[in-house]
């Protein structure tokens, strides 16, 4: 089988829905109205998977935001080339207001382990956390990378290992006064909520991560992915 390449950089957008719109019409308009917009742009970028929040949060961790959309693109070039296009600024961009409150900040990313098959996806219980990871103020940028880089365990002090585990370490922007929002993202899927709470307990880090995360700082997101565009025979492992 020919597997599609998503590229090498990926987007998780952090979005905030809008404060007169209950989680559920936040989601369902992100998911129908908005993601027809986000078709349209499908020539920019390779993967697109929208992680809707849930009413409750993973323990350990504020709420990060209300939906993570995660896109993949091959190069950082592709994504202000879509930003500045009138596909766009035309249809997506304007269409944002109706369902969230002001714009998506975002953590542009590396991933360390790619996305591959089998997963939960589409699956109808299926339980996704997200964890936004900030380093300690005690850590370079350069000395989380190279630390987080030899990690290949959760972060989390899980009781069970989840079902999948991704990683991704945020891409650095070489200015100091203007940081990645967060420096690393986790990944993690169990098979429904009573795995997860099982697995999660009360959302400590492991002991090695400890004095490497500032989990004061760091946010997390339980949620269900919905997969808007996605390669039909699966995505490629290297």
């Amino acid at each position: 089988m020919i597997y599609a390449d998503l590229g090498s950089i990926k987007v998780f957008g952090l979005l905030d829905r809008r404060s007169d719109l209950t989680r559920d019409q936040f989601r369902r308009h992100w998911r129908t109205t908005h993601a027809v917009e986000a078709l349209k742009l499908n020539g920019f970028f390779n993967g697109y998977i929208q992680n809707h929040g849930a009413d409750t949060d993973p323990p350990g961790f504020a709420r990060a935001c209300d939906g993570v959309p995660e896109i993949w693109f091959h190069d950082p070039a592709h994504i202000s080339t879509m930003h500045e296009s009138d596909a766009y600024l035309s249809a997506a961009y304007v269409d944002e207001p109706n369902f969230m409150d002001g714009r998506a900040r975002g953590v542009m990313a590396h991933d360390l382990t790619r996305p591959g098959q089998p997963d939960l996806a589409g699956t109808e219980r299926a339980v996704k956390a997200i964890v936004f990871v900030k380093r300690s103020t005690t850590q370079s940028f350069d000395a989380f990378a190279a630390w987080y880089g030899r990690q290949t365990m959760p972060v989390m002090d899980l009781a069970v290992p989840p079902h999948r585990h991704l990683r991704a370490l945020a891409v650095d922007t070489g200015d100091p006064t203007a940081p990645p929002l967060f420096d690393a993202v986790e990944e993690y899927w169990w098979p429904d909520q009573t795995s997860f709470e099982q697995a999660w307990r009360t959302g400590m880090l492991t002991e090695e991560a400890t004095p490497m995360i500032d989990q004061a700082n760091s946010a997390g997101l339980l949620c269900e992915e919905v997969h808007v565009y996605w390669p039909e025979g699966g995505v490629s492992f290297g």
